[in-house]
């Protein structure tokens, strides 16, 4: 029961960040702050699976993980670096 509540709490925040990025789009407003949110969300979910909860990944799992880590880590910064 406790993964499908996590399953749609992970959909719920998807959707919710396609609707804010949809009305950012429609308004021509500044979307650098549900950037920032999402990827933010993401970093630490992953960092929390990968690192905090150490399930066990084979190596290129682990690779593609970490890659996502940096990647998401480097739209962080620079979201958050444009909201300044």
């Amino acid at each position: 029961m406790e993964d499908k509540t996590r399953n749609f709490q992970i959909i719920g925040a998807s959707l919710s960040y396609i609707l804010v990025m949809i009305i950012s789009w429609v308004k021509n407003l500044n979307t650098s702050g549900p950037n920032a949110i999402f990827s933010t969300m993401i970093l630490f979910g992953l960092t929390y699976k990968t690192f905090i909860k150490k399930e066990k990944l084979k190596k290129s799992e682990f690779v593609f993980r970490f890659l996502t880590i940096l990647g998401f880590g480097a739209i962080m910064l620079t979201s958050f670096h444009d909201l300044i």
